[in-house]
């Protein structure tokens, strides 16, 4: 999808719309990249950032940013599903159910 970008692991562009006319753009990942490159690294920038090594923190934070962008959504998550149901499912302590649309642009 970057041509530019030579690190990224960005699948897709996505706008997602809620029935109240409340609009988002979300870049899709790969669940497994979520599993194996950004739970790792949240969890060594949280382990540099207690012991003040904030330099070496940003620098994990940066990598996360050209490779995944700073809004993103997994091939396993409810937003992707509602791509095809037109239904976002989250438990209710998150809202419930509702209705979206979920549009690739790019």
């Amino acid at each position: 999808m970057n041509d530019q970008n030579p690190l990224s692991r960005i699948i897709g562009r996505y706008k997602i719309t809620y029935e109240r006319g409340v609009t988002q753009e979300k870049d899709l990942i790969k669940h497994d990249d979520f599993e194996r490159i950004i739970k790792p690294l949240q969890s060594r920038i949280y382990d540099l950032e207690l012991v003040k090594r904030d330099k070496e923190a940003g620098e994990l934070k940066r990598l996360l940013m050209l490779m995944f962008g700073e809004h993103w959504f997994t091939d396993e998550s409810p937003i992707y599903k509602a791509k095809e149901t037109g239904i976002l499912i989250l438990p209710e302590s998150q809202g419930g159910g509702a209705v979206c649309i979920v549009e690739k642009i790019d």
